[in-house]
């Protein structure tokens, strides 16, 4: 039995079982969307979202946002 026999009998049976394109993966080439393995976390991108965070918090953006009412100005209705 030759190698060259070997390897057409291996691949007429995964046609036939229909696992021929278990390994295929698309690649988007134009979006640079692949898989290149498993990266770890971004240490740089998580402290630099967390120094934001605690930027915005100690800013006191959030309370200008918080409005009362117009009238008589307590919360949880406008008007």
């Amino acid at each position: 039995v030759s190698a060259s026999s070997k390897k057409a009998s291996h691949l007429k049976r995964k046609i036939a079982s229909g696992s021929l394109n278990e390994n295929f993966i698309r690649l988007d080439i134009k979006k640079k969307k692949f898989s290149r393995g498993f990266r770890s976390t971004n240490v740089r991108k998580l402290k630099w979202n967390k120094w934001k965070q605690m930027k915005k918090a100690s800013s006191g953006a959030d309370k200008s946002n918080i409005t009362g009412c117009f009238k008589c100005g307590e919360f949880g209705h406008w008007a």
